[in-house]
C-alpha cells in the first residue's frame, strides 16, 4: 500500500468481510481532487481505528457546535493506500461494489472526457433514493 497504508499484512477473510459489510453501510467511494479516496464517518470510533490500524489512512475527531448534535469521527483513506484497499474488499462488498469498481476504473482512466464522465457516475449514485419496489 501507499503513503499512509500497510504493508505485507495478511487479513483474515472473516475481517475482510466484516470490514466489507461495514462499507456497504457506512462507507463513501469518492474520486476528490483527481484521486480516489474511501472514507467512513461514525459517532463510534472503535472500528474507525481498527481500519486505520489494519489498513492505513487517518481517524479525525470532528466535534459539533450545533445544539444536539454529536460528536463523530471519520476514517478516510486517498490515492494508492485506497486503491488496494479496494481491491483487498472488492470480492466482499454487495451494496457499494459498483462504487468500488467506478473508483478503480476511475483510477485506471487518463484525464479527459471519459474520466470525467465516470467520476459524474460515481457521484450520481450517492444522489439514488432507493425503494422497497424492488423487493415485490
Amino acid at each position: 500500500m501507499g503513503k499512509r497504508g500497510r504493508k505485507h499484512t495478511k487479513h483474515s477473510e472473516r475481517w475482510l468481510a466484516y470490514v466489507a459489510g461495514y462499507l456497504d453501510g457506512e462507507g463513501c467511494f469518492r474520486w476528490a481532487r483527481w484521486s480516489p479516496e474511501v472514507s467512513v464517518t461514525n459517532t463510534f470510533p472503535y472500528t474507525l481505528h481498527q481500519l486505520r490500524k489494519s489498513f492505513g489512512g487517518t481517524v479525525r475527531l470532528h466535534t459539533e457546535k450545533e445544539v444536539g448534535r454529536r460528536t463523530y469521527y471519520q476514517w478516510r483513506i486517498y490515492g494508492d493506500a485506497a486503491i488496494d484497499f479496494v481491491k483487498l474488499l472488492l470480492p466482499h462488498l454487495w451494496e457499494k461494489r459498483l462504487q468500488a469498481e467506478l473508483l478503480l476504473a476511475l483510477r485506471a482512466e487518463k484525464p479527459g472526457p471519459k474520466r470525467d464522465g465516470l467520476a459524474r457516475q460515481l457521484g450520481s449514485m450517492k444522489q439514488i433514493d432507493y425503494t422497497e419496489e424492488e423487493d415485490k
